[in-house]
């Protein structure tokens, strides 16, 4: 069997460096051990002269990259922007299966170069990974006239939040979901299959189509975990990224604090907070505030993927990671970061999600509903601090091995490779 063409849609690419970019990322590097050569299409991600993400104007130079294992066509960025005041307009967008109306510009500029780009060049299969919506709908209109079958890959649902039983929206978003479902509906029941990253995402899905779903996790890039482990001047654990309304801190900071008043007074101990950011009005950092002690805590700005390893390597004990309050089916990507510094990881608490799985999985430390247990194992890593300047974890590395995004795509592969 020759290789096979594939066409991936992704408005999300490096440079732009975000979590789904590197989902992208995926795709274009391993793919091609499979025997399926991938063309992405997506936008020129270019830093402007106020270190801006740039926009361009639409009829900018297309840049094309070829390599040995991918193609990548970048389309000229245009203006995101959507201004109306008026409902009735953005439910007309809505009724015509236009969610992303900040970058109705992206579509439209994307459906001319594929449509145009499709007369001469013959792929075999489609990929369009969400978000944003626009990708789903780009494939069923090339499918419907171009004939060319597709995949669509999910990393989230449009709000992971409707799957929870305590999901109750403002009338306006229950109009949205309605509509949303309807062209999810559409859009997947003419896909060959679709991919996710959680079963009971696989589940909701199946539920609302009727096509069948595979689970593609993530997965990380690590060809081996870091085999020395730097001394520290200080006992630090830390938490980087976003915190999201709907995670329980509750759990992780009575841990903390437990720990604090066991071992006080302490002038060894940091929790490091980097690169915090408000989701809409939630200010998680200042939650950790409000309970702990600020003198134990120290923010830092945000820093690049690379900056962040180098700085955790050298200077991070332990992390931590609050749970979600309710298991929603998202999974936290940065829990394959913490586990690929070889560093242990707090996770409270249990919820039955696929974090927990992971976390179990790979033994890459606590998982606990017990802030006492927290308490408990912040104190024995302490220990160890005080005794070698340093702290014990024993992850499992063939388990680590098998969550490799090249894993991962294989299972994509060799499920496309049966049409």
């Amino acid at each position: 069997m020759g290789i096979k063409n594939i066409l991936i849609i992704s408005y999300h690419a490096l440079p732009f460096d975000v979590v789904a970019s590197y989902r992208t990322k995926g795709y274009c590097d391993y793919l091609i051990e499979y025997g399926i050569f991938p063309t992405l299409v997506t936008h020129r991600w270019e830093k402007g002269s106020d270190k801006n993400w740039a926009f361009h104007n639409e009829n900018e130079k297309i840049i094309y990259e070829k390599s040995n294992n991918c193609n990548i066509i970048r389309l000229p960025r245009p203006v995101e922007r959507f201004e109306s005041n008026s409902p009735i307009n953005t439910i007309k967008h809505w009724v015509k299966g236009d969610f992303d109306l900040h970058l109705l510009n992206s579509y439209k500029l994307f459906k001319i170069f594929l449509f145009d780009h499709l007369k001469n060049k013959k792929y075999d299969a489609v990929l369009a990974i969400f978000s944003p919506h626009y990708h789903l709908k780009l494939a069923f209109e090339i499918n419907k006239q171009f004939k060319i079958p597709y995949v669509l890959d999910f990393r989230d649902l449009w709000d992971n939040q409707i799957i929870t039983k305590s999901y109750n929206p403002p009338l306006k978003k229950k109009i949205q979901d309605l509509i949303i479902k309807f062209y999810w509906r559409k859009w997947l029941n003419k896909s060959i299959f679709f991919s996710t990253t959680s079963s009971k995402w696989i589940s909701y899905l199946e539920k609302l189509s009727s096509v069948k779903g595979i689970k593609i996790r993530n997965g990380h890039e690590i060809s081996s975990l870091p085999k020395k482990n730097y001394k520290t001047n200080i006992f630090r654990i830390a938490y980087f990224g976003r915190i999201y309304p709907y995670q329980n801190l509750e759990i992780i900071i009575k841990g903390i604090n437990k720990f604090i008043n066991r071992n006080y007074p302490i002038d060894e101990f940091e929790l490091c907070l980097i690169g915090i950011k408000n989701v809409g009005q939630f200010n998680g950092a200042q939650i950790f505030k409000k309970f702990i002690n600020e003198k134990y805590i120290v923010e830092h700005d945000y820093m690049s993927k690379e900056e962040l390893i180098k700085f955790s390597i050298k200077n991070v004990n332990l992390f931590i990671l609050p749970n979600l309050k309710e298991d929603n089916g998202s999974f936290f990507v940065k829990l394959f970061d913490y586990i690929s510094l070889n560093k242990p990881l707090i996770l409270a608490p249990k919820n039955g999600s696929e974090n927990d799985i992971i976390v179990k999985k790979t033994n890459a430390g606590l998982l606990t509903s017990s802030s006492t247990k927290i308490a408990l194992y912040l104190e024995r890593q302490y220990r160890s601090y005080r005794e070698a300047g340093m702290v014990n974890v024993a992850i499992d590395k063939l388990q680590f091995k098998d969550l490799h995004r090249t894993k991962q795509v294989e299972i994509l592969a060799k499920e496309i490779k049966k049409y």
